[in-house]
């Protein structure tokens, strides 16, 4: 997944097997799974992505809101409305959300912080902000010793915080710490710093499961190469991409 390319929609629709879980439980933390129309909520999903979690639904990708509004469409929904939105930069009023919910976006903004701080703005007060990060991932040390079997494969290989701290760097990240976003601590007192209170984090773990090896693959093997490439030379990774997906199925 590039989230350099026009067709990241494309790319990220097979990951919501693996992220979709998160989004219901960020739901449920939010308090939102018990709504039932007797109070005013207006949420935003900040950094939507393909529309798992929605009503106001924005992002800075066309792309991605286009795949929201086919899904609001296939399933009915109403009262959803989709913007072009810049996460670190929202052209959205003040005080106005009584929720907004971010599901694995600040770990590769490239200025978390400015998103913490937009996000803070658009909040009304006393209103909730809810996030998802990634603490690990288990397909990742399946994809390193992989690699691994690869002959001639570079002996440096991404630590998992490197391989989460690559997609911001390629949209430009600006501060050199960014690798310690998956770090719940640290996170949290991010969060924090950005004026939130009653701040509370849970470890929760979700097993995904796809129908066969070759599934598995199909979204795991384009992650490594995109990580691979803001680690090792164009030399380095033609030693490596060309079978890479082959070994790891194998593996």
């Amino acid at each position: 997944m590039d989230p350099r390319k026009g067709d990241i929609a494309k790319q990220y629709g097979p990951a919501e097997h693996m992220t979709g879980p998160f989004g219901r439980l960020l739901l449920e933390q939010c308090g939102l799974d018990h709504a039932d129309g007797s109070t005013d909520i207006v949420l935003l999903d900040n950094a939507t992505g393909t529309g798992v979690v929605l009503v106001v639904a924005g992002d800075i990708q066309p792309s991605m809101l286009k795949a929201v509004q086919e899904r609001a469409e296939k399933h009915g929904w109403t009262g959803t409305r989709t913007q072009v939105v810049d996460a670190m930069n929202m052209d959205l009023p003040s005080d106005h959300f009584t929720h907004v919910v971010s599901s694995f976006a600040l770990v590769v903004l490239p200025d978390p912080r400015a998103a913490l701080a937009e996000i803070r703005r658009v909040l009304r007060p006393a209103g909730v902000a809810g996030f998802t990060i990634w603490k690990s991932v288990g397909w990742f040390d399946v994809a390193r010793a992989a690699v691994e079997r690869i002959p001639g494969a570079p002996p440096r290989f991404p630590s998992f915080q490197e391989f989460s701290a690559s997609f911001a760097k390629a949209a430009g990240a600006v501060r050199a710490d960014h690798d310690q976003w998956i770090v719940p601590a640290f996170f949290e007192e991010r969060i924090r710093e950005a004026g939130f209170g009653d701040v509370r984090t849970e470890v929760r773990e979700n097993r995904t499961r796809y129908e066969d090896a070759e599934a598995c693959v199909r979204v795991f093997a384009p992650l490594m190469n995109f990580a691979l490439a803001t680690t090792w030379s164009a030399e380095e990774r033609e030693r490596v991409e060309g079978q890479f997906g082959k070994t790891l199925l194998e593996w």
